[in-house]
């Protein structure tokens, strides 16, 4: 029998939010009672997200890696505990693995370190949830087992903040198994995913001089058009745009949405009704923190480039500049949409 906690990773029914060649992200429809719905889906892993440069990977990734050996100092286990230097005997091979790992997520760094514990796998797992490690927060949790006095091995899952453009996920994971002398052994794993920066060529043009901006559902007449032509409000939306990072390889659990809601879509031309640039398209129903389950779409001279987070942080503050709503109600999430990778 298994017994998962509150925090269960979702992950094992995510469905894969990589890109399809050119960068747009594939949606796939379902049918249900409240109409068209729409999830992420997709191809290989991180498909149409570009490749840093090596010296820039190499140096993002030496980070990463310090960054993760010092969240395994913050674990905290009971008094007794010390360091292994290898795998303990008689765990049947399950301290070999992390007990969870980000599907996807290419630009992930794994550190981790091996213990023995005085006590029970309960009592030890009862420990973690009651000390939880310095600045950690409970993710997930899960055990296995017949029973309350019969656990034989389970995990705590602890998640830490982003840290600004350079780290997305950071995770410490405390996998706790029963070994055949009747010990108890531990495995600590620190994850820290490190961001992909988003390249210089994948941004505005210049010679920027008229925004269209329109909210429309996709094969309708728009409900609201603006044209942009003030060099402020120009330089701010395109500042706006250019700020935002692009999307990470990985996996998410995305919520069903609705396929026909209307997109803000904004198009970046040269000229009054002249050569369009590039163009930057949002859901006006996203909300912060966007992921790539929804995604501003971007493309330059009609190139579809990679898609972008933080559209929906845009969008508001366009309104504003504007003085116009350009959001709508956040759409309903009735469910999650579950798939593979194709």
């Amino acid at each position: 029998m298994v017994a998962h906690g509150r925090g269960a990773r979702l992950l094992a029914v995510a469905v894969v939010a990589a890109l399809v060649a050119g960068g747009a992200l594939a949606l796939a429809r379902t049918s249900s009672g409240a109409g068209a719905m729409r999830g992420a889906t997709g191809t290989a892993a991180g498909a149409g997200i570009p490749k840093p440069p090596p010296a820039t990977a190499k140096a993002r990734r030496r980070r990463a890696r310090a960054d993760a050996r010092m969240l395994l100092g913050h674990v905290r286990l009971p008094a007794g505990a010390h360091q292994v230097s290898t795998e303990p005997a008689g765990d049947d091979g399950t301290l070999s693995h992390p007990p969870s790992r980000p599907a996807i997520m290419t630009t992930l760094v794994d550190e981790h370190t091996w213990w023995r514990v005085p006590g029970s796998v309960a009592s030890a797992l009862d420990y973690l949830k009651a000390h939880p490690p310095r600045g950690g927060k409970l993710r997930e949790s899960a055990s296995q087992g017949y029973g309350r006095k019969d656990v034989r091995s389970g995990y705590d899952g602890f998640e830490w903040p982003t840290v600004g453009r350079l780290f997305g996920y950071r995770e410490l994971l405390v996998q706790v198994t029963r070994l055949t002398d009747g010990g108890t052994g531990v495995r600590v794993d620190a994850q820290v995913q490190w961001i992909i920066p988003r390249p210089v060529s994948e941004r505005i043009p210049h010679g920027v001089h008229e925004i269209d901006v329109t909210r429309a559902a996709p094969g309708e007449a728009p409900s609201l058009a603006i044209k942009v032509v003030s060099l402020h409000e120009i330089r701010a939306l395109v500042s706006m745009v250019d700020a935002l990072e692009i999307v990470q390889p990985g996996a998410y659990a995305c919520p069903a949405l609705p396929a026909s809601g209307p997109i803000v879509t904004f198009t970046f031309r040269a000229s009054d009704g002249g050569t369009v640039l590039a163009r930057a398209s949002e859901p006006s129903s996203a909300r912060e923190p966007t992921t790539s389950c929804n995604p501003m779409t971007f493309s330059i001279r009609g190139h579809q480039e990679t898609p972008l987070l933080g559209g929906a942080a845009v969008v508001a503050k366009a309104g504003r500049l504007l003085g116009v709503h350009l959001q709508t109600p956040p759409s309903q999430q009735p469910g999650i949409a579950t798939g593979s990778p194709g």
